[in-house]
């Protein structure tokens, strides 16, 4: 019966994992270029085309990009190396990798429950894939588009693994090669956004400050100082960026959009985590078993939860508040949630299971119902992206240099990587249009303009095929 059911949860589990990536795929390949890609497909030399603006054709290319970008914008050095390498291969690649990111990071969220694969739960999956779907901010923007996934999908799959030593206090066999590969990873991790770095720091501390074992203590304090290293090269190399942004309300009014945008964004995920760690709470006082020790499930819970409160609270800095910079605070009130439901589940058996196993159906319907309201919209913006793909691709090979193609249509969802981002605009002079110029450039044009007379090209192959099955759900 064992092991009957061990095979059972086995299969559940892959074929979870593989509804996952097919739905995110499908996402991905409706999912066009826009504002930010195209400029980074070539050396980045500034933030409009020129005359010597040259494509990347070597590593040391991308690494003399990478340079101008940290000096001239900002200083994510993981952001910036995926997206200008996911820039230079195909489309459909790209799709690839990213879904299996996307996958990988609910796999991740999980080990903070598991320290080994073979004690997944497939409820438990279930429902972090339901609530990733549902409350991961600015869906579209933070995880399908290509600029977007590099500096918020790919950073946070590569912190939430540096920290997984941390919280399930692993001892290496290879004290000094595993301390030196923490480093490097801790320099990475610290550099990869403005919102996590601080975050990670504060967790590093916090497990060194109040661990005792001295082989764990080593590369604790290595990692420590890369991750703050790799912080402050990234504060010290974002000025470019920040001078782009410029808030005109005062400090209180900021502060209460903080406020208010965060309850919007992660208030869902907070609440739950909060209940969570008063049942868990009072549990472990009634049999006197509370202690300081984080690696042990509540404290390590408590511990994110207030990184995820911590994030939201470091946003009051931030001259910009885009939903996505909630993005940190979401993946680390999710890790909070998880740890504390496997702990209940373990110690109240029946009626912890009971609730997962509600949440993990409830958030699969409801995230069901989300992809079906949103893939149209999704879809018709792809619509007005795939006409004017095909149309600037086919100017590009009979040597058209000006070009005319119809404007994207009204975007209705965050779900969709054209919102709030920039898109192709009608204009007098192009040129002087930030995207049409990078469009153009991306293109070898001259000049690339809208004109929504021009009729869209349709549509064809699978794509549509699971367009048109998905409609039949609705």
């Amino acid at each position: 019966m064992i092991r009957i059911g061990k095979t059972l949860n086995y299969l559940m589990i892959g074929l979870i994992i593989l509804g996952a990536f097919a739905s995110f795929f499908y996402l991905n390949q409706i999912t066009g270029y826009t504002g930010d890609d195209y400029l980074y497909h070539f050396l980045y030399l500034g933030e409009w085309p020129s005359s010597t603006t040259s494509g990347i054709h070597n590593p040391m290319d991308l690494f003399i990009s990478i340079n101008n970008h940290t000096n001239l914008w900002n200083g994510r050095l993981v952001g910036i190396f995926f997206e200008q390498v996911f820039m230079q291969i195909p489309k459909t690649a790209f799709d690839l990798l990213n879904s299996l990111a996307y996958v990988a990071l609910g796999i991740v969220l999980n080990c903070y429950s598991n320290k080994r694969l073979s004690d997944f739960s497939w409820v438990r999956l279930l429902m972090i894939y339901g609530a990733m779907f549902l409350f991961l901010p600015d869906f579209g923007a933070a995880l399908l588009w290509v600029s977007g996934a590099s500096n918020y999908l790919w950073p946070t799959l590569l912190y939430l693994s540096f920290l997984l030593p941390f919280r399930w206090g692993y001892k290496p066999k290879n004290l000094a090669r595993f301390t030196w590969l923490m480093v490097l990873t801790a320099i990475l991790a610290g550099s990869s956004n403005e919102t996590s770095g601080f975050v990670i720091l504060f967790i590093c501390v916090v497990y060194y400050l109040s661990d005792k074992d001295v082989d764990r203590m080593v590369y604790e304090y290595w990692s420590m100082f890369g991750v703050l290293f790799g912080f402050i090269f990234l504060l010290a190399h974002s000025a470019g960026e920040a001078s782009s942004f410029k808030g005109d309300s005062s400090l209180w009014d900021h502060f209460l959009e903080v406020v208010i945008k965060s309850v919007q964004y992660v208030g869902p995920l907070a609440l739950l985590g909060f209940v969570l760690l008063a049942w868990q709470g009072y549990h472990l006082y009634q049999k006197d078993q509370l202690k300081l020790d984080f690696h042990q499930p509540f404290c390590a819970a408590f511990l994110f939860y207030l990184g995820g409160l911590g994030a939201c609270a470091e946003l009051v800095a931030s001259p910009s508040l885009q939903a996505r910079i909630w993005f940190c605070s979401s993946v680390m009130f999710m890790a909070s949630d998880v740890i504390l439901l496997s702990s209940l589940v373990k110690e109240t058996k029946f009626v912890a299971r009971l609730v997962e196993t509600v949440l993990a159906l409830a958030l699969l319907f409801f995230s069901g119902k989300r992809y079906l309201e949103v893939e149209p919209k999704i879809y018709d913006n792809y619509e007005c992206y795939h006409a004017a793909e095909s149309i600037l691709l086919k100017a590009q090979k009979q040597g058209k240099k000006n070009v005319l193609v119809p404007g994207m249509s009204d975007v209705e969802t965050s779900y969709s990587a054209f919102y709030q981002t920039a898109y192709m605009e009608q204009a007098d002079n192009p040129d002087l249009v930030w995207a049409n110029a990078w469009v153009a450039k991306f293109y070898n044009l001259k000049t690339v303009n809208v004109n929504n007379d021009v009729l869209r090209a349709p549509v064809e192959g699978y794509r549509k095929v699971v367009h048109q099955k998905l409609k039949q759900f609705r």
